[in-house]
């Protein structure tokens, strides 16, 4: 008797996970489409190379009025809004200046912070200047163009 209750009590239990398993059409498909950025990569303060630096990876979206400047692998700032943008690369050369602004995350002040990036585009090897406030900072780089969905 036992035997028949756990045999009809699993046979329920399937029923149901395969009921469960059938496809819902209610899911809209994500509007992601590939865009094309700026990806700059290994930071390097250029004074002194082997002290650290506070950021790991910055996107530059080229369509897009956007700045994203990653901490580490996985965790970011608070996005950049660019009110400025200017794009004088050729084909041997990045020459790219921005100014982004960001709202603080503590008071309702916004402040500017100006990027110049300059680069080989053979050798991705470039610098770019971060200044805020007037106080500018310089950095060796890696710069490159990739496409990433959004």
């Amino acid at each position: 008797m036992m035997k028949k209750i756990f045999k009809y009590f699993s046979l329920l239990i399937l029923m149901l996970f395969a009921n469960g398993c059938e496809k819902d059409e209610s899911w809209t498909a994500a509007d992601l489409k590939l865009v094309p950025v700026y990806a700059i990569t290994d930071i390097k303060d250029a004074v002194n190379p082997d002290e650290p630096v506070e950021l790991f990876y910055i996107e530059l979206y080229k369509t897009k009025p956007l700045l994203i400047e990653f901490i580490n692998d996985k965790t970011t700032n608070p996005p950049f809004k660019i009110t400025s943008y200017s794009d004088n690369s050729n084909t041997t050369n990045y020459n790219i200046e921005v100014v982004a602004a960001q709202e603080s995350t503590t008071t309702e002040e916004v402040s500017d912070t100006a990027y110049s990036i300059s680069g080989d585009k053979t050798t991705g090897e470039g610098t770019l200047a971060i200044t805020i406030e007037g106080v500018a900072k310089s950095y060796t780089i890696q710069i490159s163009e990739k496409e990433v969905y959004n």
